[in-house]
């Protein structure tokens, strides 16, 4: 009889996270894989057309200013939301939340892409120099091999810039309690 005890908690305990699971906001419009790759890869796909053709160059100057923007909106609607979260604390959790996002944006959208990139285009240039290719069709293949590894590379990026965060900027300012809830609200927007 206890076997079957347990095993109805265990039961209601699974209904009990399917419904919290439910109940649960709203995934964050900034971390959907589409919206990611336009606001925070556009000028690495736009450096890399560029290589190809000088017409994708002079036409899309204007792409270079997406990233900064999508920045600044992510960063704000993280500062906006932890203040309304928190109105009886003042501004400073509203603060520190926009300073954290505005951290992470530094990370998984400028500098571990622009590295990671530069890197595999390096890597490829020199791989391709050992090849008899013109250097139009080098310059080809290093485009279209990096174009392709972008989608596979947000991901990843995006959790070594959790990774870092959690172990400086988030040791600093939250507590333990707040650690468990962004672990889990990163968790939630990664899955989306």
């Amino acid at each position: 009889m206890g076997k079957k005890e347990e095993s109805k908690e265990d039961e209601n305990k699974d209904k009990d996270k399917k419904d919290d699971k439910d109940k649960k906001e709203p995934n964050d419009i900034f971390r959907y894989p589409l919206v990611r790759f336009l606001g925070g890869y556009l000028p690495e796909v736009t450096n890399d057309l560029a290589s190809i053709s000088p017409l994708v160059y002079g036409q899309s100057c204007w792409l270079y200013k997406i990233r900064p923007t999508y920045i600044l909106f992510d960063t704000l609607n993280k500062g906006v939301k932890a203040y309304q979260d928190d109105k009886g604390n003042g501004i400073g959790p509203g603060l520190l939340a926009a300073g954290d996002r505005y951290l992470w944006h530094i990370f998984a959208s400028i500098l571990l892409p622009s590295i990671s990139l530069n890197y595999l285009r390096r890597g490829l240039s020199r791989l391709l120099g050992t090849i008899n290719l013109t250097k139009d069709m080098k310059t080809s293949l290093i485009t279209i091999a990096v174009l392709g590894a972008i989608p596979l590379i947000i991901q990843p990026l995006d959790e070594v810039a959790d990774h870092i965060l959690e172990n400086s900027y988030r040791k600093i300012y939250m507590g333990k309690d707040n650690k468990e809830e962004s672990k889990k609200e990163e968790k939630q927007d990664n899955a989306a």
